[in-house]
């Protein structure tokens, strides 16, 4: 019979095997890490376009994983900065409660105009397009406002408008989904906009001066003289007839012939060479001397282009604008009839 160790031999000859694999080792436990270095520690890698360790002195990467720090428009660091104007619609719920509900915004873009030191003038920011009906319609129509005896009151205070009469108006550039310019407006209509849009948006917005404006269109390549050259750039008389759905086209010897002229959406034509559309043509545009009077500048769809020039003007004449208005006295809002050509465009301020 074959020799067989006993069982506990071979137990304590299989434990002495295993000890030198198992006897040194530990509880596992987590591995402590080593301590972050501070900011100050942090470097960028050699390749990052800052430098690295062997380059120069590198930015703390905590700073390029929070991104950039976005400049600010309002210093004039930014060739362009996009706003909006909100919107608001109103809701009767059932209890009788009317509330006003914030919608989505209508964008804008403000593009930046150097300054000229000779002539006094900082760097501003002007609205890339005129204001348009889409950028106006909450405001006009009160629709952030529950009160019916605010309103009154802010209109009283010209703060706010009086409704719209001019038909016209209404269908032909409230109604078109197309982006048309606001017009048919005055002075006292611009800048009321203009301190509302302000309030909603903390920035600074006014109408430009009649300087501002002029440089604008001088930076941006000025009034050309060739016909061909203006017409590309905005719609005056020759570029901006419209065929009437029910009288069709007109014969050039009709009567209304030239009243078959209108404007047309923002962007139709080519922006000039700071990137601003239709500073000259399709809706005239509002400047106001700090202090002074006001007055139109840049033209608009009616001015034949035999007529414009970089200094075209033309000065408010409530009386004449609305003698058809058909409310006594006239709205100090709106104009009326054949008269509705006032727009404007948007400036905010760029600090240095």
């Amino acid at each position: 019979m074959p020799y067989r160790p006993p069982r506990l031999m071979m137990l304590v000859l299989l434990a002495v095997l295993l000890l030198p694999a198992c006897g040194e080792s530990q509880p596992a436990t987590e591995p402590t890490p080593p301590p972050a270095p501070s900011n100050s520690e942090r470097s960028a890698p050699a390749d990052h376009p800052r430098g690295g360790p062997a380059g120069p002195e590198s930015a703390p990467l905590a700073e390029d994983d929070a991104g950039e720090t976005p400049p600010d428009p309002l210093r004039g660091d930014l060739e362009r900065f996009t706003d909006a104007a909100p919107q608001y619609v109103r809701r009767d719920y059932v209890d009788g409660e009317t509330v006003a509900i914030e919608t989505d915004p209508v964008p804008f873009d403000m593009i930046r105009v150097p300054g000229d030191a000779a002539l006094g003038i900082e760097p501003f920011y002007m609205g890339e397009t005129k204001v348009t009906w889409a950028m106006l319609e909450s405001w006009m129509y009160c629709r952030d406002l529950v009160d019916i005896e605010e309103i009154h009151r802010l209109i009283a205070e010209g703060l706010r408008p009086s409704p719209l009469y001019d038909f016209s108006a209404i269908e032909l550039r409230i109604w078109e989904d197309d982006p048309l310019p606001a017009v048919t407006l005055s002075r006292t209509t611009a800048e009321a906009f203009c301190l509302w849009l302000s309030e909603k948006t903390g920035r600074t917005y006014r109408l430009p001066t009649p300087e501002e404006f002029a440089l604008a269109l001088r930076l941006g390549g000025g009034c050309p003289d060739d016909t061909e050259a203006l017409l590309a750039l905005g719609g005056f008389r020759e570029n901006s007839r419209y065929e009437d759905e029910f009288l069709g086209p007109l014969d050039p010897r009709d009567p209304m012939y030239d009243e078959m002229v209108r404007t047309v959406a923002v962007k139709s034509y080519a922006p000039n060479g700071l990137g601003l559309y239709d500073l000259l043509g399709n809706a005239a545009e509002w400047v106001v001397e700090p202090g002074g009077p006001a007055y139109l500048m840049g033209g608009h769809f009616a001015v034949p282009a035999a007529e414009m020039s970089a200094d075209w003007t033309d000065t408010e004449d409530h009386q004449v604008w609305n003698e058809s208005y058909p409310n006594n006295p006239p709205s100090r809002f709106w104009y009326y009839g054949r008269h509705h050509f006032q727009g404007f465009r948007l400036v905010c301020e760029a600090r240095p």
